[in-house]
């Protein structure tokens, strides 16, 4: 049995994307989310990861924030996450429970963390607040 959440197929995996064909009205262009959890269509959260040190662009911050509010509209709980790696060697896998996250979005604010939770105990702390803590682990 092939264990859930694992890279199946690494090469794959660092194969580069190139969407420059996909060009709309001059600056409208494909945004690149590092992961979604879907629990049962009842709650999603949504992840941003960055190298300690970068930021958001203007692009991705948008793309969270209209997601998350179109998910909360129909009904789901939803939340965006953004975080922090120190997996500076690319040839290191990026340990995405234990980034820093810096900030989350609500559905109407973003808030600082500034590094001091992880992502596992955001996504935690949301299912519980959400009354989903049987997804808990």
């Amino acid at each position: 049995m092939i264990e859930r959440g694992v890279i199946r197929n690494e090469k794959r995996a660092r194969q580069l994307r190139n969407v420059s064909g996909l060009r709309y009205a001059g600056n409208i262009t494909p945004a690149d989310i590092d992961a979604i959890i879907d629990f049962g269509g009842r709650a999603f959260p949504i992840v941003e990861l960055k190298l300690e040190g970068y930021e958001l662009s203007v692009g991705q911050r948008r793309l969270i924030e209209a997601q998350v509010s179109r998910l909360i509209k129909g009904g789901a709980a939803a939340i965006g996450i953004f975080a922090w790696h120190d997996a500076f060697d690319p040839a290191v896998a990026i340990d995405v429970a234990n980034a820093k996250v810096q900030e989350t979005y609500d559905g109407n604010l973003w808030v600082g963390f500034k590094g001091l939770i992880t992502v596992r105990y955001q996504i935690d702390w949301f299912l519980r607040s959400n009354g989903l803590e049987h997804y808990i682990e």
